[in-house]
C-alpha cells in the first residue's frame, strides 16, 4: 500500500485496512499481522487460528530450536553478542546459512565503521559515520518482499536488504563491535498490527534516535508517539519507545520468526520459537497471547 507521498511511513486511509507500510519502498517495514497493540505487529498463532488438539502432535514432539541456539540464549545478558545471536537464529529458517563466514562479514564491516568513528567526536558525527557506511557505501535498502529473509541477520548481509528489525539488528550488532552506544527501540502502533522498530544513541548525555528504514533519519520519540497513536499512559512502563536489552530484541526476532512460518503455512514450526521468546521475555503479553493461542 503505498500512497507515494514523502513520508516514509504512511497510515492507511480511513476505512482502508490498519496497517502501516513504508512509502515508494519495494516492500513493507513491518509484517502484516492484523491485532490490537502488539509490538512489531505480529500476531501468529491466534491469526492463524491454529490449535493443538486431538491427534495433533504434542509440544514435545513440534520441531525444537538448535542446541547451538538455546544454548547461547542462556548466557547472561551482558555476554550475549546479539550479532552472534541474530546469526543463529537466522540458522534456524536458513540453515545453509555459514554463521561463520557472515560473523567475518560482520565484524569487516565494523572494523570500517571503527576507522569511521575515530574521526567522528559527536553524537551526531557517529550516526552519520554509521549511516554512510551502510547506505552510501554498502547501499543498504528496504526488502523487496515482506518474509523472514527481510529481518534475519544472515539474508539481511547476503541480500543489502532489510525492514525495521533486520536493519536495527544490524545496526546494533555492528554497535556492540565497535563500542557505539546504540539501543534497540520498540514503537508498537494503538491502531494497527504493524509496528516499528528504531535504534538510538544514548551514551548518557548525547540522545539520538536514528531510523534505518530512512536512511538514518533523526526523529524525535514525539514524531513516533504521534504516528502510532501512542497515549502518555503507554511510555510508563519504560519499554515502548525506551531502551530495549539485547533480548528484547531477540525476543522480536524469534517471534517475527513465529509469524513468517506462520504466514508461510507453517504453525507448528512457529511454536519452538515463540516458546523460546516467552521464557527470554516472560511478560511480554503478546507473546502469552500467541503461544496460548
Amino acid at each position: 500500500v503505498r500512497d507515494g507521498s514523502a513520508s516514509p511511513l504512511v497510515a492507511p486511509k480511513p476505512g482502508a485496512k490498519n496497517l502501516y507500510f513504508v512509502a515508494d519502498a519495494e516492500g513493507p517495514c513491518m509484517r502484516r499481522f492484523p491485532s490490537s497493540f502488539l509490538v512489531l505487529g505480529v500476531c501468529v498463532l491466534a491469526h492463524a487460528n491454529t490449535t493443538l488438539g486431538a491427534g495433533e502432535p504434542s509440544r514435545e514432539q513440534l520441531p525444537p530450536l538448535s542446541k547451538n541456539l538455546l544454548a547461547y540464549l542462556e548466557k547472561p545478558e551482558d555476554a550475549l553478542d546479539l550479532g552472534t545471536a541474530a546469526l543463529l537464529t537466522s540458522k534456524e529458517e536458513f540453515p545453509q546459512a555459514d554463521a561463520a563466514a557472515l560473523g567475518k562479514q560482520l565484524d569487516a564491516l565494523a572494523e570500517r565503521l571503527a576507522a569511521k568513528l575515530v574521526k567522528s567526536g559527536t553524537a551526531t558525527g557517529k550516526l552519520e559515520a554509521l549511516r554512510t557506511l551502510l547506505f552510501d557505501e554498502e547501499q543498504f535498502e528496504l526488502p523487496k518482499q515482506d518474509d523472514a529473509s527481510a529481518f534475519l541477520l544472515s539474508e539481511v548481509l547476503r541480500q543489502k536488504r532489510g525492514n525495521c528489525l533486520g536493519l536495527s539488528v544490524l545496526c546494533l550488532a555492528l554497535a556492540e563491535r565497535t563500542r557505539l552506544p546504540l539501543h534497540g527501540v520498540p514503537v508498537p502502533s494503538r491502531e494497527s498490527g504493524p509496528g516499528h522498530l528504531l535504534v538510538r544513541y544514548d551514551d548518557g548525555t548525547a540522545r539520538v534516535n536514528f531510523d534505518p528504514t530512512e536512511r538514518g533519519a533523526t526523529h524525535p520519540d514525539e514524531h513516533y508517539a504521534k504516528l502510532f497513536n501512542l497515549r502518555p499512559a503507554d511510555l510508563k512502563g519504560g519499554y515502548i519507545l525506551s531502551n530495549a536489552k539485547p533480548k528484547d530484541v531477540l525476543n522480536l526476532l524469534l517471534v517475527n520468526l513465529g509469524g513468517a512460518r506462520v504466514e508461510a503455512g507453517r504453525a507448528k514450526d512457529a511454536f519452538a520459537p515463540l516458546l523460546k521468546a516467552v521464557n527470554l521475555k516472560p511478560g511480554y503479553a503478546p507473546g502469552q497471547n500467541n503461544l496460548g493461542a
